[in-house]
């Protein structure tokens, strides 16, 4: 369990980025702008270790179950 949760603690605060990031956007802005703001944030602030990218690449589950 440690270490799925060390494993999504960047998603957390990515999430917790996001979530930021979107209550800045004013609602004078159009979607296109709120998209790319948030798509700005997403691209800038996402880190991911060589093991976390071959994860999601391959589609590899996390765990087995017995």
């Amino acid at each position: 369990m440690y270490i799925l949760s060390y494993v999504s603690k960047g998603e957390r605060q990515m999430g917790e980025l996001l979530k930021t990031a979107s209550k800045e956007c004013t609602k004078d802005d159009t979607i296109r702008r709120q998209l790319k703001t948030l798509g700005n944030v997403f691209l800038t602030q996402i880190r991911l270790s060589a093991q976390v990218a071959v994860y999601r690449v391959t589609s590899m589950p996390y765990f087995e179950e017995g």
